[in-house]
């Protein structure tokens, strides 16, 4: 082989292996975005996601478990029973838990919201007196619902500073869940809701919306 043909080898010898290595990268890095296994959406910082969860007695967990290592949320995962797939697989979120605020919890979740008073935060109109999730957050996929804290909502969008404003004791906060599916795979969601009265109209808005894996039990 003369020195030209051997430099031209050489160099399409490198290019194969550059090509080869990022096409290893590339796969590794989306191996490692799809098992993503949660993820969250909104106002609430984690400290003050914890604290609502606190707000109810027991306080409310999704029932996350770690699987793998490390302890990360992209190894934490929802393990549900076929009995409780099928239960949770339906059109409309179901309320896990809901309580009326007292005046320490109102005091609370007034706090939170001021924290990020510019925040805006979407409504929606409920025909249900309660955490129940609207009609429009019916059989929404997983992707769409993590979402729904960026939406227009019917009602519109209010700041976190209003939004608090309306906070007092007497007033309803909760937690929804349900069985999504995205590309055709189920994921578990769920989201932390306030309920307002606001000229007159039931408003439901999701502070934070949630995704996890689901791995069977």
């Amino acid at each position: 082989m003369t020195i030209p043909k051997l430099a031209v080898a050489r160099r399409f010898y490198l290019t194969v292996c550059a090509a080869t290595l990022m096409f290893f990268c590339t796969l590794t890095l989306t191996s490692r975005e799809a098992h993503a296994a949660t993820s969250c959406s909104g106002v609430l910082t984690d400290p003050q996601q914890q604290g609502f969860k606190a707000l109810f007695d027991p306080p409310y967990s999704p029932g996350l478990v770690l699987i793998g290592s490390p302890v990360s949320p992209a190894n934490m995962f929802k393990q549900l029973s076929p009995t409780d797939l099928e239960k949770l697989s339906v059109a409309q979120p179901t309320t896990a838990v809901e309580v009326t605020l007292n005046d320490q919890q109102a005091s609370d979740l007034k706090g939170w919201l001021n924290d990020d008073a510019t925040s805006e935060i979407p409504g929606w109109v409920s025909t249900a007196i309660g955490v129940l999730a609207p009609e429009a957050w019916a059989g929404l996929s997983a992707d769409v619902f993590i979402q729904l804290v960026n939406g227009s909502g019917d009602n519109g969008r209010l700041t976190a500073a209003n939004i608090a404003g309306t906070v007092s004791a007497g007033g309803t906060v909760g937690v929804i869940e349900q069985v999504s599916q995205l590309n055709g795979v189920n994921k578990f969601v769920w989201a932390y809701v306030y309920v307002a009265t606001l000229n007159g109209k039931v408003i439901s808005m999701p502070l934070v919306a949630c995704s996890a894996d689901i791995a069977s039990q």
